[in-house]
């Protein structure tokens, strides 16, 4: 049995510490200022300091307690270092706090758990001693650590964390306090150990290896999402204007008509002599133009119906709102443009859906209405 001195101890403590708050302070930006982050860190230093030590000396090798390690008096500390995190990170949700410290000290003791083991069959196999070859050990382990979440997992894990909303992301906290917790009753790891074994070394890997394949899959899980919810929106969106496409608009007509907004008005918008634009001030100038008016009838409309680009200068509109006349009126006005040409004008069509399944028909209608509008503008130009 190999027994650890101080200094095998208090390096690794130290490493813990410093490498938390690192990790804590990689994985989102806070508001607080260098000197706060400072003192928040020490107040959790100060709490464990007013009640881990006393702890200590109450339950630590007291016959009526036999089981009770520092690792487990430490998790007194857990609240405090909660709140640290909920001050220092006020945009997250508590659940995000709680997972986050969780997380993060699951990662250390893990990074601690794996060293002391690997350190063990070192000493077994080359009858070394304990105390240095744990101290190599664990620095040379945590070097690599840190390259790699400097270089890769930092950018990972915040990318994965943004697919989390809530409840996914009380779920995953309550795996990692099960983790973090599991971790550290499975295996106390600076207890005396027995003496290494086939059996021992398979249960602490396998300690390590749990929660770590458990984020990995969540990760990997919430990245995949991500990347669907980014293909979903290249996909559905307009990349000139950010408008939603034809995509979107059968389900979002389906949706108003669930909610009760029967019936929605459709409106198909043509934007006159387009063409001579592009012709005349360039295609660069043309897509400012379209991306101006997109902006401009996304505000007209407002909360009260969406805007769409089904292709070229057509738009449509789904509106639920009580004031069809006014939109159209304003959106016949369309835009003020300082360093480019004014608005030629646009041709309305309207119709109403009741129906998700009439979408098309409705469109078609509405398709056919505009285009009397035009016809009858360009009579009125000959004329």
């Amino acid at each position: 049995m190999h027994e650890l001195n101080e200094i095998a101890r208090t390096i690794p403590n130290m490493g813990f510490a410093i490498f938390g708050i690192y990790m804590a302070h990689s994985l989102y930006k806070t508001p607080r200022k260098i000197y706060q982050c400072v003192l928040a860190w020490l107040s959790v230093y100060a709490f464990w300091i007013a009640i881990g030590i006393p702890l200590d000396a109450i339950f630590l090798n007291n016959p009526a307690f036999p089981n009770v390690t520092h690792e487990r008096i430490c998790m007194f500390i857990v609240p405090a270092a909660v709140l640290v995190y909920r001050y220092l990170f006020p945009q997250l949700s508590f659940a995000n706090c709680v997972f986050s410290y969780f997380m993060v000290d699951n990662c250390l003791i893990l990074l601690i758990l794996f060293s002391r083991t690997l350190s063990e069959i070192i000493c077994d196999v080359f009858s070394l001693s304990m105390n240095l070859v744990m101290v190599i050990v664990y620095l040379a382990l945590s070097a690599a650590f840190l390259i790699i979440y400097r270089l890769r997992l930092c950018r990972y894990v915040r990318g994965a964390l943004a697919g989390f909303r809530g409840t996914d992301m009380r779920l995953l906290a309550v795996f990692a306090v099960l983790a973090y917790f599991g971790t550290l009753f499975v295996v106390d790891v600076w207890a005396p150990w027995e003496k290494l074994t086939y059996k021992m070394v398979h249960h602490h890997f396998a300690t390590v290896l749990v929660p770590v394949c458990g984020y990995g899959m969540a990760f990997r899980i919430a990245s995949g999402q991500m990347r669907i919810r980014r293909l979903e929106k290249r996909v559905g969106y307009d990349p000139l204007t950010g408008l939603k496409n034809r995509t979107y608009l059968l389900e979002d007509a389906g949706n108003m008509l669930k909610k009760g907004y029967d019936p929605v008005q459709v409106l198909f918008l043509d934007l006159d002599s387009f063409k001579s634009i592009n012709d005349n001030f360039g295609h660069f100038a043309g897509d400012n133009y379209l991306c101006r008016f997109a902006r401009r009838s996304s505000e007209i409309v407002g909360s009260d119906g969406e805007v769409y680009r089904i292709g070229g200068d057509e738009f449509v509109v789904l509106y639920h709102g009580n004031d069809v006349d006014g939109v159209c009126r304003e959106l016949e006005k369309g835009f003020r443009n300082e360093n480019g040409p004014d608005f030629c004008g646009i041709s309305i069509g309207r119709t109403l859906l009741s129906h998700p399944e009439e979408l098309e028909a409705a469109l078609s209608d509405a398709d056919e209405r505009m285009y009397a509008t035009k016809n009858a503008k360009k009579r009125m130009e000959v004329d």
